[in-house]
């Protein structure tokens, strides 16, 4: 997976042809402080305002990943699934506030010409929107990771 940069937003990327894309699975970049996040096309979602939690996934080498909510849907975030540095977590009950980029297309040259003029081929910004990082107690995630609520 690549992606490539131009003023500050992913202008190139082979997500949308990739089997995660078509299996559902996201994916972030972190850039100049912002998330960046390749989502599947069928998520039409405009958000105006997100989460991202750390969730405990014992496959993980540190025991957590991150999870992505937006207007109702989830995304998991592994390793793998980061093509930047992973963001840290925030202390318990501090939430950080970023700026998250959703990707959720790509627009292809075509023959001719429309009736509004030539639209750009790329990769198209589909919404921004504030994002909270939260982190609860210890407490709370081992309760969680042990099937209470």
């Amino acid at each position: 997976m690549f992606t490539d940069f131009d003023g500050g937003q992913i202008s190139r990327t082979d997500y949308f042809q990739s089997r995660d894309c078509e299996e559902g699975r996201a994916w972030l970049v972190v850039h100049g402080g912002c998330w960046h996040v390749l989502i599947p096309p069928r998520c039409s979602c405009r958000p105006s305002v997100a989460r991202a939690r750390p969730v405990v996934d014992p496959n993980e080498l540190e025991g957590w990943r991150w999870r992505l909510e937006i207007a109702g849907q989830r995304f998991q975030l592994p390793r793998r699934q980061i093509l930047s540095y992973r963001p840290v977590l925030p202390q318990p009950f501090s939430p950080l506030v970023r700026t998250l980029h959703l990707y959720a297309s790509e627009t292809r040259r075509h023959g001719g010409q429309s009736f509004f003029g030539s639209i750009e081929p790329g990769i198209q910004l589909h919404a921004t929107c504030r994002l909270l990082l939260l982190r609860e107690s210890e407490a709370a995630l081992k309760r969680r990771r042990e099937g209470e609520p």
